[in-house]
């Protein structure tokens, strides 16, 4: 897993860091003295002043009856059913 970094920087405020960590699991959160600290599994920590957390969701294809047309509605996403398909 490498992260991704970006600079954000608001008309309102100076430039700073941001870390995407996609696929990554935190194992927990503390926050002492103003800064938090992200423990993620596999024993590593990340400190920050703020933290975003945002998650994904998964598609659920059975509610859209895609069985109807020959696709998998256990398939973790359309593209994986689709590919299944031309197989």
């Amino acid at each position: 897993m490498s992260p991704r970094r970006a600079t954000c920087s608001p008309e309102r405020s100076p430039p700073r860091e941001i870390d995407v960590r996609t696929g990554a699991s935190a194992a927990r959160v503390s926050h002492e003295s103003g800064q938090f600290a992200v423990h993620l599994d596999g024993d590593q920590a990340l400190a920050a002043q703020r933290v975003l957390v945002a998650t994904g969701r998964r598609t659920d294809l059975a509610a859209l009856g895609v069985d109807a047309v020959g696709v998998d509605e256990r398939a973790r996403a359309i593209e994986d059913a689709l590919a299944d398909l031309d197989n």
